[in-house]
């Protein structure tokens, strides 16, 4: 079904009335047209079509947090967490000062999280915590997977306790006005001698990188052994060598810490079960669990594009004849009982691009032809509103669809994924306010469930199909 527009406008009408769309650019091509130019547009009803599809692992490798724990939800289902991570060292690295004895008191390894959003579950739930020391030749993986627990070997448990989130949590001040939270967990004072007798017999080993991963740290595995909770979200994670010295006739006490870094490998432990009921065909719903579960996938048939060129001669797609005022709008309709939020944004792109998108740090700015992101989702609108996607039905129907005897044909459906993502902005000033830019797009990486309404009216779409005459 169409619906006829006025039949020919002037280009200046014409730009006036798609000034408004959210991409700034004419729906109507990019050449400099004259007065005797006349634009035909037609309204066309496009049907989507929604459905569930299999996310087992997520793309980790830009992050330097982690989740740990367990969470367990009537209907959300069962996630787990761990994560492996190697520690930044400085060039040269030496004690400042020699420490009583030559032993090193105590070692701590610190999870540090944030004051808000730190952790979902209960802050009272226990936690037994099990770390191990990785085995030399770790390099780290910038997927998820479903399971780490090939470095849970007995014979390099480094140190295990059980601990709660609000009862042991410890303040930590990284600057004069701000400040989080953090978890210690007590491990084996040997693999601090160890390090400090390395520094004073082989100083070579903290010259670079590589030489403190194969001859001192490899990494460590950070597990929760039993307990299902809380999953609490580490932004960082830095290992505390503790010790004393004598001044004077006083012994005061100092540390030496390693942190984790952008630049040390890691890799994340993912699981959420009970996802083959999401994955049924449903006629109401489509879902995003995750991370590291199902995302949705939004498609739209080879029948349906061709319908918007049935009409047209030869013509040359993304120039004399366009696409635009495709907006999508989809309708969250979570459970009562589900607790979780839903993430602030969903980011559509092709189902194509999804491998390389998070790991080649793209935007919905980089990649404006082919991704959105959505209206950022909040308790008084529950939906993700995607403005204007004609752009992305533009670019494939220029890679796939063909004029041949009279007639257009389109080689390959139009397959979208819709993938919960964080974004990083900055402020920027334009016309006397204020404005959010993205500066950087991640896979979002905390636990979440969405329900989403995929009834035929609501993916029945429409968009205004222009022609330059």
């Amino acid at each position: 079904m169409k619906k006829y527009y006025a039949a020919a406008l002037s280009l200046g009408l014409v730009l006036s009335g798609l000034s408004s769309c959210e991409d700034g650019l004419s729906a109507i091509g990019e050449g400099i047209q004259t007065r005797s130019d006349v634009v035909e547009s037609e309204k066309y009803y496009l049907q989507f079509e929604a459905s569930t599809v299999a996310a087992p692992s997520a793309y980790t490798g830009t992050s330097t947090s982690g989740l740990l724990g367990a969470y367990s939800d009537p209907v959300y289902g069962n996630f787990s967490a761990d994560f492996v991570t190697q520690f930044r060292t400085a060039a040269g690295l030496s004690f400042a000062q020699t420490p009583v004895g030559g032993r090193i008191d105590s070692v701590e390894l610190q999870l540090l999280f944030s004051q808000t959003n730190g952790y979902i579950g209960s802050g009272s739930a226990p936690l037994a915590i099990s770390v191990y020391e990785v085995p030399q030749g770790f390099t780290g993986e910038t997927s998820s997977s479903q399971s780490l627990a090939q470095y849970a070997d007995p014979s390099r448990l480094l140190g295990e306790q059980v601990v709660s989130i609000e009862r042991d949590k410890k303040s930590y001040h990284y600057s004069q006005t701000d400040s989080a939270y953090y978890l210690p967990i007590k491990l084996s004072a040997e693999l601090g001698q160890r390090i400090y007798e390395a520094t004073r017999q082989h100083p070579e080993y903290f010259q670079t990188q590589e030489a403190f991963n194969q001859h001192i740290l490899a990494g460590m595995y950070v597990r929760n052994a039993t307990g299902s909770g809380a999953v609490l979200r580490v932004e960082g994670t830095r290992l505390m060598l503790h010790y004393s010295y004598a001044s004077g006739d006083s012994t005061l006490r100092s540390s030496v810490s390693f942190i984790n870094t952008k630049l040390t490998a890691r890799a994340d432990g993912l699981s959420s079960t009970q996802t083959e009921a999401l994955l049924q065909p449903s006629d109401t719903h489509t879902y995003a669990k995750g991370p590291a579960g199902v995302h949705t996938a939004i498609t739209l048939s080879k029948a349906q594009m061709q319908r918007l060129l049935a009409s047209q001669g030869q013509t040359t797609i993304g120039d004399n004849w366009t696409l635009a005022d495709t907006q999508l709008k989809l309708t969250i309709d979570n459970p009562s009982e589900v607790l979780l939020n839903p993430p602030a944004y969903m980011m559509l792109m092709p189902a194509d691009s999804v491998a390389t998108y998070f790991r080649d740090r793209k935007t919905e700015l980089s990649e404006a032809s082919t991704s959105y992101l959505s209206t950022p989702y909040s308790s008084t609108a529950a939906y993700y509103n995607f403005y204007n996607i004609s752009r992305v039905l533009t670019e494939h129907l220029k890679r796939h669809a063909s004029y041949s005897n009279g007639q257009w044909t389109v080689a390959k459906d139009l397959d979208l994924r819709l993938i919960p993502v964080s974004r990083r902005t900055t402020t920027a000033n334009s016309y006397g306010s204020s404005q959010a830019i993205t500066t950087a797009i991640d896979e979002y990486l905390f636990p979440y469930f969405v329900r989403l309404k995929k009834d035929p009216e609501a993916l029945r779409i429409g968009v205004v199909a222009s022609i330059l005459r």
